[in-house]
This record gives C-alpha cells, structure tokens and sequence, in this order.
C-alpha cells in the first residue's frame, strides 16, 4: 500500500514540472507558487509570504515597463 502523503507529493511535483514545461506560463509566477503555495504542506504564512511575492514582482514588471 502507498504512502499518501508521497502520493500526494508525486502529484504537486508533476503539476509543478508540468507548469514550468509550458512556455506559455508565466514561469517568475510559477516559481513564487512552487515556492509557497504548491506544496503538500504549507507553512501557515504562505499565502500571506506568496502575496508579498506576487506583489514585488508586479512592482518589478511595473517599474520595467514605464
């Protein structure tokens, strides 16, 4: 019998791999969610840590673009 949580496991990386396989994914927003969000077992300030992070890289892309 497998292991949930490494069932579990499997399923986020292949979902991650997948994502970061698709060129027409924005991949900085990727890897902000692979970092806080997409995980078996989040920390509990992840959306909050995930949202900091978004909103640094929408300052950054802002910033660029004027």
């Amino acid at each position: 019998m497998s292991d949930g949580n490494s069932s579990n496991d499997d399923l986020v990386t292949e979902i991650v791999r997948s994502l970061r396989g698709n060129p027409e994914a924005d991949q900085a927003l990727i890897e902000i969610l692979a970092e806080h969000i997409l995980k078996t077992d989040p920390v509990d300030t992840a959306v909050d840590d995930a949202f900091s992070s978004i909103d640094n890289l929408a300052l950054e892309r802002g910033e660029t673009n004027t």
